[in-house]
């Protein structure tokens, strides 16, 4: 992988006028390495202000001494990438010391013997200026492919439309892609030519890999973009026996990757113009797309915000909801479902006796929905899906009748998109699902019925879960009861009796005289002890509590106090 080439070649300067009868006599073999600047120094320290993609030009004065030191100066220009050097002779050097030669072909860095016409100060000014026009054409060259490629997207062209006229740009086939890495559009043979069938279908055949060769490259695009900018990549392609070198990818960004154009090379990376115009048609792209994306988000939000209404119920009327629901498939006489999908909350909270979904913001809520809405068609449910609170909420076609008749329709596929959504997201999903509405109507009942779930099954300590809905057990009702209130009426209930000196026989003789019913005989067999001493604890825990066993509202306290207390114990 390479990033493009940032300015001209050393090859394109060595036949300036102003070198005269200068000659290449070394490295020719480096002849395509980039050159952005030329110095000019006979400074002793001259290894301190090398630079890369820079060409030097010295007499040499400095060394004149020690010739050794130049192989020196070339071993260090190659490991700093620099562009080339020269050498004016026939000054301090009659000729090209002895080896430098050959260390320039080694190390493939360009050697040029500069002549006695040749001014060193002239050949500074008039090389930075040829590169410096260079780089000037290119950005007349960017804008000239920016303004038309613009004016196509200001006509109201589509985006192949802007894929033909990137191919007929830099004469080369081209391939957009979503943001799935999926293909958009392709050049035709009459814009710089098509896309081949056998690498839209795969990147090695011979391979069995089935991988296409759009998504190849998009996903190493993608892992690539915290390498640099949003600048094109160079990938070379190892297929044999093709005419093809490699691939030059450009990111199309918005606020976050959404697609790229690719254009397939030949005889390795192409030149700048080529980087330059799929980079400014990348640019294009972005703006087009980000053009669709708030249409589409939009559109979503409006749709959103119904659907929030239907199942919060603020629209009640049924041919109102049908009438409006019509745009997004609602149908007046197919059964629906709630489904209510949320983040586990982190365990410490779970812990605390917290039942509050995790707090997002609408970047993490925007990732869940788009990771959730991927895994659920993968999946087969075709429902609706909206944001909803700190979480979101699907409404899915059903059969009509309960819960059970829901399990085995929706249990395993939402199990697998719930599953598959959370491996992308890395973090627990977990579903509550309420019962079937009959009518449009009845949805806000099964969205509150959804709710409900999960909300039971959170606060019965699971994670990662699909609960469905069903009616509640009190140990399920007692849960739902804050944690601290829960604590507080079993303090009032048994404070006094937990300061008497005989509670632990008191407490164990209430609870066997409830279990058994309020009989005597039997809460004392149970006991162990004689029937006496039953008599006088109730009469003692009537006296310290001011409450009688034998009420209604005080047996229902003291119940539920025990209740309470084994649930405290169990969390």
């Amino acid at each position: 992988m390479t990033r493009g080439r940032r300015t001209m070649r050393i090859g394109d300067l060595i036949d300036a006028p102003v070198l005269g009868s200068s000659r290449l006599i070394g490295g020719k073999g480096g002849l395509d390495r980039m050159v952005a600047s030329v110095n000019m120094m006979d400074s002793p320290d001259i290894f301190d202000f090398l630079k890369p993609n820079e060409l030097l030009l010295t007499t040499a004065y400095a060394v004149k001494d020690k010739p050794e030191m130049l192989l020196r100066l070339i071993e260090e220009m190659a490991r700093l990438g620099c562009a080339g050097l020269g050498i004016k002779t026939k000054r301090y050097f009659d000729r090209m010391p002895a080896g430098l030669q050959e260390a320039a072909d080694r190390q493939q860095l360009p050697l040029l013997e500069l002549g006695l016409d040749c001014s060193l100060a002239d050949a500074v000014q008039q090389l930075m200026g040829r590169i410096l026009q260079f780089r000037t054409e290119e950005m007349r060259y960017a804008l000239l492919a920016h303004r038309q490629l613009t004016e196509l997207v200001m006509e109201g062209r589509s985006l192949q439309d802007l894929t033909e006229a990137v191919g007929r740009l830099i004469g080369l086939p081209v391939l957009l892609l979503g943001v799935e890495g999926e293909p958009l559009a392709t050049s035709s043979i009459g814009a710089g030519g098509a896309w081949p069938a056998d690498l839209m279908s795969s990147e090695r055949p011979s391979s069995g890999t089935g991988e296409p060769l759009g998504s190849s490259i998009f996903r190493r695009l993608r892992e690539s973009q915290g390498l640099s900018s949003l600048r094109p990549v160079y990938f070379p392609l190892d297929r044999h026996g093709s005419s093809w070198s490699g691939v030059l990818a450009a990111p199309i960004h918005t606020t976050q990757l959404q697609g790229g154009l690719l254009a397939l090379c030949r005889d390795g990376s192409p030149d700048e113009m080529v980087y330059q115009t799929l980079e400014q048609a990348a640019n294009v792209a972005s703006f087009e797309l980000l053009k669709t994306l708030a249409v589409r988000e939009r559109s979503r939000r409006y749709k959103h915000d119904f659907l929030s209404d239907v199942v919060d119920g603020l629209i009640v009327q049924e041919d109102e909801i049908a009438r409006r629901g019509s745009v997004y498939g609602l149908q007046p006489l197919q059964p629906y479902v709630c489904v209510v999908i949320k983040k586990d909350p982190p365990s410490d909270l779970m812990a605390g006796g917290e039942s509050s979904p995790q707090r997002m913001d609408r970047r993490e809520r925007d990732a869940l929905y788009e990771a959730v809405k991927k895994a659920a068609r993968s999946a087969g449910l075709g429902g609706l899906l909206f944001a909803k609170q700190d979480g979101l909420a699907m409404i899915e076609p059903c059969r009509a009748g309960g819960a059970s008749g829901l399990e085995p329709l929706l249990g395993s596929p939402l199990q697998r998109a719930v599953g598959q959504a959370a491996e992308a997201l890395g973090a627990g999903l977990s579903c509550g699902i309420g019962n079937p509405a009959e009518t449009l109507s009845f949805l806000a009942r099964s969205f509150q019925e959804a709710q409900d779930a999960w909300q039971s099954g959170l606060l019965g300590g699971k994670r990662r879960f699909i609960q469905f809905s069903h009616v509640r057990e009190l140990p399920e009702l007692l849960r739902m009861l804050p944690l601290q209130e829960r604590r507080r009426f079993v303090a009032e209930t048994f404070g006094a009796l937990d300061l008497a000196e005989e509670s632990e026989e008191l407490r164990r003789t209430l609870r066997a005289y409830y279990e058994h019913h309020g009989r005597i005989a039997d809460t004392a067999k149970a006991l162990f002890v004689h029937r006496n001493t039953v008599i006088y604890r109730i009469a003692k825990i009537e006296q310290l509590s001011g409450r009688s066993l034998r009420s209604p509202a005080d047996s229902l306290r003291f119940r539920t106090a025990f209740q309470l207390e084994e649930l405290d114990k169990t969390n």
